[in-house]
């Protein structure tokens, strides 16, 4: 009996390729969009520590530490304003990505069906086969023993 080969195997091969690529692709754009979120949000927990700074001790900060702090606020706000436009960046990189992991996906789930399909009929013409064969046996053996009788 001859071996089942799945005559797309190469393009099978290609497309669960192109799939691996795009699922790498998309857990390196998850991984820095989780890296954004993260920078962005140590940020504003930096920004709101300085706030509650401010707050709770101006009764007592010199004129030129209350002018430093609100210095350090404004470079702190403009920094998590760049890091949510990169946040923002990110989070539409996700999305391209998952869209090409989807497509990719989409390529190569028919010629997995296709080919588990052809393998059943394959299994099932053996079978097929394998029971004519057996058929024949006992008939064979049914005439022999019939003419000896």
């Amino acid at each position: 009996m001859k071996r089942f080969e799945f005559p797309l195997e190469s393009v099978l091969r290609l497309r669960r390729f192109a799939e691996a690529e795009a699922r790498q692709a998309l857990t390196e754009a998850l991984t820095a969009r989780n890296q954004a979120e993260a920078e962005l949000l140590r940020t504003r927990e930096q920004s709101a520590r300085q706030m509650r700074q401010l707050t709770d001790e101006l009764p007592t900060l010199a004129a030129t530490e209350v002018v430093a702090i609100w210095q350090e606020l404004d470079h702190l706000e403009e920094l998590a304003l760049k890091q949510a436009a990169h946040l923002a960046d990110c989070e539409a990189e996700v999305q391209r990505r998952t869209e090409a992991y989807i497509e990719a996906q989409q390529e190569r789930k028919p010629l997995e069906r296709l080919k588990e399909e052809m393998h059943r009929e394959y299994l099932h013409e053996q079978d097929l086969a394998e029971q004519a064969f057996n058929d024949e046996l006992a008939v064979i053996g049914h005439s022999r023993k019939g003419g000896e009788a």
